[in-house]
């Protein structure tokens, strides 16, 4: 969100980067959708400001699935993603070859993880490790490639 101190007399053009992720990209001036074009990972608006207004842009995040990119990944494997996080099974879940298609999940921001409403099923995003002191770091592993 930007508020507008200053603004040209001329419209201009503003640009908002919009990740690979991203979904339904909106810009909004004082409360008011505008009008955007989408083009080479950009959401760009022609808006003629004026001091006061109150420019704000937003996207929406989805669970997808990416290809295992790696000279060593498997074919035919995926991984579970939320915007940049990679999703995995809990520490301790059973491995699995295959999991519910991804629009069958949903983000809870409450509890910081995937759930596959249901099926019982969770994903939590890779990363909390660095922040673990548990002394047998094996027994921390987690499946985070699945069959498509």
């Amino acid at each position: 969100t930007l508020d507008v101190q200053v603004a040209p007399d001329e419209p201009i053009a503003v640009h908002f980067f919009v990740p690979p992720w991203a979904v339904r990209p909106v810009v909004t001036v004082s409360g008011n959708a505008v009008e955007v074009q989408i083009a080479e990972g950009f959401a760009t608006a022609a808006l003629t400001l004026k001091a006061g207004d109150r420019l704000a842009y937003a996207f929406e995040q989805g669970i997808y699935t990416q290809p295992a990119v790696n000279r060593h990944s498997l074919p035919s494997h995926v991984t579970y993603n939320y915007g940049p996080l990679v999703l995995a099974l809990p520490p301790g879940a059973a491995e699995t070859g295959r999991l519910p298609s991804a629009d069958t999940w949903c983000w809870d921001p409450v509890a910081g993880c995937a759930v596959c409403p249901g099926s019982g099923r969770v994903l939590t995003p890779l990363g909390e490790r660095f922040c673990r002191t548990d002394p047998e770091p094996a027994r921390y592993a987690r499946q985070m490639l699945f069959k498509t």
